[in-house]
């Protein structure tokens, strides 16, 4: 039975073609890129200290704190395993059989790239699942992904080894493996990845500022579980999380459609986040009985067509599917900080609506030409991508996750991160949203395609690291406000990012104005 059967796996994508057009064409770009890739190498001593100061960064951090948290230290055979999976290239989780350490199974999170991204931003990203996680309670939604987070906060993982592979054949063409080991995710205890309490409360004596040295992790492990005999870890809910960057080329006005940018989530994780269904996570193998059983009892009952309750009710011809995503992202947009003080309040278009699922319906899993998401202005397009039935909100929600990795007025917080998503969503001047959703069936495992569409399209290259304008909300239309939402909107858009003085100085009976400035000449007094 294939493992991606029991995944849920997500995927977000971000498409810069300029970008991806001159890393292809201009040898010097290609060069940075190699140097890049050459710098997260597994055999230098500096990435091995920022692999796991990261991840103990993030242990340490953990709300509530935890009483039993393992210091992570590197492992050369965890990262030979990791550095072997990675040179095949194949995009899926290894065999449990191919990530043990002597007798133990370790977890594993994958993360997927067409684009060097940092060891930090990639583990960032499989962190950053605690946003769907409540402690004690697991999931805040039945289809939030969050078992990458839980394995790298799990207790007792605390031997790490990573890889890096170029895969010049895929259009993902790094992929980055982790393994954690003893495993994690054990069956009945994702909710409480760790015991909450005093930093270091279960070992006093074996304390390194908040986590546990391993000297006491026999004993941190019986306490934690509770059990008779420490747990030898078995099956573990492997993570997969796929992150997809490029970019994309605007017309005159040179916005990128990279803006439009997509990252994807594939599973615990992938965006990032569970793999196994949770009845079917375990971490010991005295439970692998039960995990066959269920197995089979459970699987027959999953899905197999896209026309289930839970698709059904994802369609966008209906009323209350149209209201969550626009209240959604104007809840978002609202909530930016800085505050905004000309951002538009988006409205629901069936135009776009009609292009957005006209793309979903190819299953063709990239992004659609600017032709094809044109209205009378340009269109962004974020993408999402699922094994399973994920709400809107939850879509949308992973698109706006992106503003951990963004600085107003700076940009990406580094080189590798993706932003893309999140600067379409709260692109002040993109009022106009329409999405779609496709069951895609021929898809080996991504069966679930979310298309959103927004116009005027954001991510204008000259402004993408001010995607607003930073004052009091409403500030720009005081006597066009809605609950912090701007709503004078202009139904045109500049193709030249000169318009205004080539208004003052031709006017706009000029030819050229007509064609290419229609917001500068048409909306006076309007936002755009």
């Amino acid at each position: 039975m294939s493992e991606n059967n029991l995944f849920s796996l997500k995927l977000t994508y971000t498409f810069f073609y300029a970008i991806s057009k001159l890393l292809k064409t201009n040898p010097k770009l290609t060069f940075l890129q190699d140097r890049r890739f050459a710098d997260l190498s597994n055999t230098l001593k500096n990435v091995q200290t920022e692999i796991v100061n990261k991840h103990n960064d993030l242990r340490r951090g953990v709300s509530p704190p935890p009483s039993n948290m393992l210091k992570m230290q590197w492992n050369t055979t965890a990262a030979a395993n990791a550095q072997n999976w990675a040179n095949k290239c194949l995009f899926k989780h290894s065999k449990k059989e191919d990530r043990r350490i002597g007798t133990r199974n370790c977890g594993e999170n994958l993360f997927m790239s067409s684009y060097p991204s940092t060891w930090s931003n990639a583990i960032q990203s499989w962190y950053d699942e605690v946003h769907d996680f409540v402690f004690e309670v697991g999931p805040k939604s039945p289809q939030a992904v969050i078992g990458h987070f839980t394995q790298i906060v799990w207790y007792s993982s605390f031997l790490i080894g990573c890889g890096v592979a170029y895969c010049p054949k895929q259009s993902l063409k790094y992929l980055y493996v982790c393994q954690y080991c003893p495993a994690g995710n054990i069956v009945g205890r994702q909710h409480v990845p760790y015991q909450k309490g005093t930093p270091c409360g279960s070992c006093p004596n074996h304390c390194d500022n908040g986590l546990c040295r391993v000297q006491g992790v026999e004993r941190i492990i019986q306490l934690a579980c509770d059990c008779a005999e420490v747990i030898k870890p078995g099956d573990v809910a492997p993570t997969w999380l796929v992150r997809y960057f490029t970019t994309a080329a605007g017309g005159a006005s040179q916005r990128a459609s990279g803006g439009r940018s997509a990252t994807e989530d594939l599973g615990s994780p992938t965006r990032t986040k569970q793999t196994l269904h949770p009845a079917l996570k375990t971490n010991t193998m005295a439970l692998l009985p039960v995990v066959l059983f269920l197995t089979a009892v459970l699987l027959p009952s999953f899905p197999t067509e896209g026309k289930d309750p839970s698709f059904t009710a994802l369609i966008t011809t209906q009323t209350q599917v149209q209201r969550e995503i626009v209240n959604k992202h104007n809840e978002l947009r609202k909530s930016v900080s800085p505050p905004a003080s000309n951002m538009l309040k988006m409205e629901w278009s069936r135009e776009v609506t009609a292009n957005a699922q006209k793309w979903a319906n190819k299953c063709t899993l990239e992004h659609s030409s600017p032709n094809e998401r044109k209205t009378s202005t340009k269109c962004g397009e974020n993408l999402y991508m699922s094994s399973d039935p994920t709400a809107w909100s939850d879509a949308i929600q992973s698109w706006f996750n992106e503003h951990h990795d963004f600085i107003y007025g700076s940009g990406p917080k580094s080189a590798g991160a993706i932003v893309g998503h999140y600067t379409q969503l709260v692109w002040y001047s993109s009022f106009r949203v329409g999405c779609g959703i496709a069951y895609c069936p021929n898809q080996e495992s991504l069966k679930y395609y979310y298309v959103c569409q927004y116009c005027p399209a954001g991510n204008n290259v000259s402004k993408k690291n001010t995607p607003y304008q930073q004052g009091a909300p409403c500030g720009s239309c005081p006597g066009n406000c809605d609950n912090g939402l701007c709503t004078n909107t202009c139904e045109y858009e500049d193709l030249l990012s000169n318009c205004d003085s080539l208004k003052k100085t031709a006017g706009c009976e000029h030819e050229l104005l007509k064609e290419k400035c229609k917001a500068t000449c048409l909306c006076e007094g309007k936002i755009y």
